[in-house]
């Protein structure tokens, strides 16, 4: 068997210092272990040189909207083609939900997008009343735009490339600026905010960057502190930290940010979500932890519940750390046990020889705190995932990119328990 000498590919051969990178090489190592034939010859850094390993597709991400407008949810992945050195073929992969059977879908489309493509998000961006497609291209430097069809729904228009920061990673959509129209955050070695154009929505204009000195994979968006403004939250995994930033109050300035609160958030963040935890009606925060690079089984998600008891809005709590499986990438917010609370689903990529797996957290009788999690096995490595009722029956299931898009349906007869992962045809 091949070995891989990671030390031109992966930052100090030890902490991985992007998604993309951690993703790709914790897949190669899982499929050399298990002696699959190879048929792909990788180098890095300079020189000739290199390891035979498979060809592979790898599942970055995954979002549930209604893209045909036909009342029922629809899935799409963002992927990556890897039969060569980088850059890499990207592609989404449109699977749209049949219209007799609820649950079932249709084969999937793709649409290529750029190169590397990390992370996929669906809203509609040009006001046309249809969901288009966004993705963040990491070795292309940009993100891609695919605008839904006006002639055909579910159906996309050739995708538009738009330039952005280095290697952009996560992303997030939301309307910073107060225009009502949804404009773009993107992550990396910094922030990056794209600015929606409301006399010609879809077309974007530089708003500027948030500095970190840290790398960011990941980052949400919402009113933090009540001031109507929002706000935005940063997994800092080089400090093992969560950044809060607050809107500028200046009314001539808006989607402008400055200073930076820091809060501990455990081993390697990488994965952040706002959301009300508690039902206290003010935004809580919850990160998924890879753990450290030397031991993936520090893996955790961390709770941080907006303080009740501060003197002004914004404030939070220490965090409360959670064990999930090994090397969390990902969490979902949703009520996945029909109690009407909000419970956690954590994707977890695994170790480097094995399966991953989903970790499922339910509220419990305190609110915002959360019992043991329930690990439930994936079908590769999960990386990504969301929650959507995707078969009518009136409970939320989860989606995962896994080995393409995989889904878990929630058992009617028993709330809070999922039958096993199926995978959508692709």
């Amino acid at each position: 068997m091949n070995s891989i000498d990671t030390s031109g590919c992966i930052s100090g051969g030890v902490h991985y210092a992007s998604r993309l990178e951690n993703d790709i090489f914790r897949l190669i190592l899982r499929q050399l272990t298990v002696g699959i034939a190879g048929v792909l010859i990788v180098g890095c850094g300079g020189g000739g040189g290199g390891d035979v390993i498979p060809a592979f597709t790898l599942f970055t991400g995954i979002a549930i909207a209604d893209l045909n407008g036909d009342t029922k949810p629809d899935l799409v992945t963002s992927n990556i083609f890897i039969d060569d050195r980088p850059p890499h073929p990207g592609h989404v992969t449109v699977s749209l939900q049949q219209a007799v059977t609820p649950g079932m879908f249709e084969n999937g489309v793709d649409y290529q997008v750029g190169a590397d493509p990390q992370f996929v998000a669906a809203a509609d961006l040009n006001s046309d009343g249809r969901i288009d497609l966004l993705t963040t291209n990491y070795n292309d430097n940009s993100l891609s735009l695919l605008e839904q069809s006006p002639a055909v729904t579910g159906a996309y228009l050739p995708v538009t490339n738009l330039a952005i920061a280095t290697h952009p990673d996560g992303i997030v959509l939301a309307d910073i600026n107060g225009d009502s129209v949804d404009d773009i955050v993107t992550t990396g070695w910094y922030l990056a905010l794209l600015l929606n154009t409301p006399g010609n929505p879809g077309s974007f204009t530089d708003g500027g960057t948030i500095n970190t000195n840290s790398y960011i994979p990941s980052v949400a968006a919402g009113d933090i502190d009540g001031d109507g403004r929002i706000d935005l939250v940063a997994a800092d995994t080089t400090n093992g930290a969560v950044l809060v930033f607050f809107q500028d109050n200046a009314p001539a300035q808006p989607g402008t940010y400055s200073g930076m609160t820091t809060y501990p958030a455990g081993n390697q963040p990488f994965d952040v979500e706002l959301t009300d935890l508690d039902g206290d009606a003010k935004l809580d925060i919850v990160i998924a932890n890879l753990g450290t690079p030397s031991d993936p089984d520090t893996a955790s998600v961390a709770v941080l519940i907006q303080d009740h008891n501060a003197a002004a809005r914004g404030q939070f709590l220490a965090a409360v750390f959670y064990t999930t499986g090994a090397r969390s990438q990902d969490v979902a917010v949703g009520d996945l046990n029909d109690d009407g609370l909000p419970d956690l689903a954590v994707a977890n990529a695994g170790h480097l020889n094995d399966t991953g797996s989903l970790s499922i957290l339910f509220q419990g009788a305190v609110p915002g705190a959360f019992i043991g999690a329930v690990n439930i096995a994936g079908i590769t490595q999960p990386l990504a995932l969301a929650i959507g009722d995707l078969n009518a029956d009136g409970l939320n299931d989860i989606a995962m990119a896994d080995d393409g898009a995989a889904v878990l349906f929630q058992n009617m007869q028993a709330p809070g328990t999922f039958r096993p992962a199926v995978l959508i045809d692709r």
